[in-house]
């Protein structure tokens, strides 16, 4: 009798441990996925943006040859200038939420992930988010990783290359995906 409850015990610890275990790794692997959906969702939303800029009107910041942001003229919207910024790796303490009229909520625009924000001639900018909130998990942003990421534009070849994108967990900091990739101007005059 003893002995049967010796292993009723033991099959009870480990039926306990494996169920701990499995759902721990459900966990990472759901994070591991959203972060790839995040990421390789921008980067789609990005090659469209990107492939359409002027080349005479591309703009990142001169003194570092990578810069954070980048600033064009889009050939798809005419006179419009766009400037692309990446997420804030602290919005969750920085962002607000607001009532909609339908009754959900909507944050400020450009918190977690990349903000397109467009100007017409003498118009003030409108901020649009390049990947709506909704489409990122609560515990992501999508940024670049450090101070040598970011978009360097190439005028010889006429291409912009984006250097370590990556989708960040934004509770624990660790890099859940990362990426980078190169874009050719759609009409590179």
């Amino acid at each position: 009798m003893l002995t049967t409850i010796l292993i009723m015990g033991f099959v009870g610890v480990i039926i306990t441990t494996g169920a701990a275990t499995v759902q721990r790794v459900y966990r990472k692997v759901v994070a591991h996925a959203n972060a790839q959906t995040a990421l390789s969702t921008t980067i789609s939303l990005m090659k469209d943006q990107l492939a359409f800029a002027d080349p005479e009107s591309v703009s990142t910041d001169p003194g570092t040859g990578q810069s954070s942001t980048i600033t064009y003229k889009s050939l798809n919207s005419g006179e419009l200038t766009i400037t692309m910024q990446p997420g804030s790796v602290s919005a969750t303490e920085t962002s607000t939420r607001a009532a909609t009229d339908e009754g959900g909520s909507s944050s400020v625009p450009g918190d977690r992930g990349f903000t397109l924000s467009y100007q017409g001639t003498g118009a003030s900018a409108e901020k649009i988010p390049l990947l709506t909130d909704s489409a990122i998990t609560s515990d992501l942003v999508v940024t670049f990783d450090d101070s040598s990421s970011g978009f360097t534009w190439d005028e010889s070849t006429k291409t912009i290359t984006v250097e370590n994108l990556v989708a960040k967990d934004l509770k624990s900091g660790t890099v859940q995906a990362r990426a980078s990739f190169t874009v050719r101007l759609a009409n590179d005059k």
